[in-house]
């Protein structure tokens, strides 16, 4: 029987039982999408999907209404001429190594919804958004602004920051904050809304129901309406059901306006620190100090592709137990890694053991008898020390 504690089976649940579920099915979201014309001004979203993988992807692409249906669009893409038409979704293979651009345009009124991309690779996908106006004399049109954004991640609490002043970071310059969020759920989702001002205190709250597939999208004072006045603090959603979820800002000074991307986080990443793997690390005199619970995204290699070390410091009083799990394989890593918990004189001490039967990827405990700094040590066997031999690394204590 394998045995794993309560810490490692939960990220064994979360980073390890999913990704295995869905090695054939790489989902992305882009909760706004946005094609049509009003007046002079003609909206167009290009979505941009490159396979970086060695072998073909297959997509399948689903425009959606604010509502959940099928939302019917006019297509082009130059790379592949047989995507171009009016559709609600494409298929699409894409061989290995090739990228294509897809037009999302309309002569029709404007309209909004959003985009549900699945493929059997994982790609690298991103989306411009752009405001164009007729030129005079209706010689085509010249581009206005564009804002790219990446797909969203799909959570039950989210946040991002919210502006709205009549001057904000430039005197005279007018500043809103605009969101939208998707549900790609079977099923309605409620979301609650609540605006936090700079002093952290809440200012105005809202709550609306997204229906199954569907979308909304507003500015900040639309969701709140006359609760919010101007602000500048934080907008956080808390939702019965994961969505994804944008944001844009808006700076406008007549007759000029300007749209920014801002930050969608999910609450849960700030439930525990984040560090990166910093160099010089590679003995245990120059071991990175870290502060628990934290997550480390690090890579096992130098410039000469020779074998190394990271190594990472931490206090421990008699009685805590330290938990380490390192994910490398399970996350497409090359590295086949070697890791020991150590003591202030470089004893090994802990138990590592394979995370779960067939795995490379570990699992440290050590219970500490005495007060004082300990050492964790990441390394790789002989053939993986290499640029990809990137790890993940979860350390708490108890």
């Amino acid at each position: 029987m394998v045995r794993v504690r309560s810490f490692a089976l939960a990220l064994v649940l979360s980073l390890v039982l999913l990704p295995v579920s869905i090695l054939a099915r790489n989902t992305f979201y882009l909760p706004q999408a946005a094609t049509g014309v009003a007046g002079d001004l003609r909206f167009v979203t290009q979505i941009s999907v490159s396979n970086p993988t060695d072998k073909q992807a297959d997509l399948t692409i689903r425009f959606l209404t604010n509502a959940g249906n099928n939302w019917t669009v006019t297509t082009s893409c130059m790379e592949d001429q047989e995507l171009g038409g009016t559709s609600s979704g494409l298929e699409i293979r894409l061989p290995a190594g090739r990228k294509y651009a897809i037009n999302l345009s309309s002569n029709a009124e404007i309209q909004v919804g959003w985009v549900h991309i699945d493929s059997t690779q994982n790609l690298r996908i991103s989306a411009v958004y752009g405001f164009h106006q007729r030129r005079a004399g209706g010689a085509g049109f010249e581009p206005l602004w564009e804002a790219a954004v990446l797909p969203s991640q799909s959570a039950t609490e989210l946040s991002f920051a919210a502006h709205q002043m009549l001057s904000d970071a430039v005197s005279g310059v007018a500043v809103r904050t605009g969101y939208a969020v998707s549900n790609p759920n079977n099923m309605d989702v409620r979301v609650r809304a609540k605006l936090v001002n700079h002093m952290g205190q809440e200012e105005a709250t809202a709550t609306f129901d997204l229906p199954a597939h569907g979308h909304r999208s507003e500015f900040t004072d639309e969701l709140f309406g006359g609760s919010a006045g101007f602000h500048r603090g934080t907008v956080y959603f808390s939702c019965s059901a994961p969505i994804a979820g944008l944001a844009m800002r808006e700076s406008k000074r007549d007759p000029n306006v300007v749209y920014s991307t801002v930050p969608v986080e999910a609450e849960s990443k700030f439930k525990v620190s984040v560090d990166y793997d910093r160099e010089p690390n590679s003995t245990q005199a120059t071991a990175q100090p870290i502060e628990v619970p934290i997550e480390i995204y690090g890579t096992a290699s130098e410039t000469s592709d020779a074998t190394v070390s990271d190594f990472y410091r931490l206090p421990l009083t008699s009685g805590q137990r330290l938990e380490v799990v390192l994910l490398a394989g399970v996350q497409g890593s090359t590295l086949n890694p070697v890791m020991s918990i150590r003591d202030s004189e470089g004893g090994v001490v802990g138990t590592i053991t394979n995370l779960f039967q067939g795995s490379e990827d570990l699992h440290g405990t050590f219970t500490a008898t005495a007060n004082g700094t300990y050492f964790i040590r990441v390394t790789s066997t002989n053939g993986t020390d290499l640029t990809t031999s990137f790890y993940r690394l979860f350390v708490n204590v108890y």
